[in-house]
């Protein structure tokens, strides 16, 4: 792409949609729902709510395609040691059978409804690429 770019040439960018941030709902668990790097700002606002000493129940669904795609497992386990009102679920949609794996796989929306099926009891966080995002739409 920067090969073939000229000084004046007009280039167009798309940014993040929505917005994003922790609501003041203390007395609702946060279900936060993560697909691939869209793990980021979800754990922005985690730290943020730590470093407030926020006490709410929160449990964190991470998806990713298989156990290599994990890349802050390491730090969202020790998180979850660290802080006793966070619970850290990784869900990989396709493992792979030569790494063994007894965590929750398949679809990251279809493990949040598995420990969910009433989500009118939490609030809901979804940060991901646009097709996770339309997949957890219904829910």
């Amino acid at each position: 792409m920067f090969d073939n770019l000229r000084e004046q040439d007009l280039l167009r960018f798309q940014g993040p949609f929505g917005t994003f941030f922790l609501h003041d709902e203390l007395d609702r668990p946060a279900v936060l729902m993560a697909g691939g790097t869209g793990l980021a700002p979800i754990k922005a606002m985690l730290q943020a709510a730590f470093e407030q000493n926020d006490e709410r129940p929160f449990h964190l669904f991470w998806g990713v395609r298989s156990q290599q795609d994990l890349y802050q497992h390491s730090q969202l386990q020790a998180w979850s040691e660290k802080h006793r009102n966070l619970i850290y679920t990784p869900v990989l949609s396709e493992p792979q059978t030569e790494v063994p794996w007894d965590g929750e796989t398949g679809w990251v929306h279809e493990a949040v409804l598995r420990r969910f099926p009433d989500l009118s009891n939490v609030a809901l966080y979804t940060s991901g690429p646009p097709p996770m995002i339309e997949a957890a739409r219904p829910i």
